[in-house]
């Protein structure tokens, strides 16, 4: 059986105001297991995530670009 591969998907940017951005987004099951590995945490943390997502938005943004 294969494993499934971990990612988180940016389906859309959307300018909410001046320097303010929201994001839509799509994460495997099995991103949200590495992300709980690599952050120590026993069960999923939605806020944890999304301060990540926030910390990580720009680099996250060029990556979905690149192709």
């Amino acid at each position: 059986m294969l494993e499934e591969k971990a990612y988180i998907r940016i389906t859309n940017v959307e300018e909410v105001g001046e320097g303010k951005y929201r994001f839509d987004y799509q994460i495997s099951s099995n991103f949200k297991e590495v992300f709980k590995r690599e952050h120590g945490l026993l069960r999923w943390s939605q806020k944890r995530f999304e301060k990540w997502l926030k910390d990580n938005a720009e680099e996250l943004a060029r990556s979905s670009s690149d192709g």
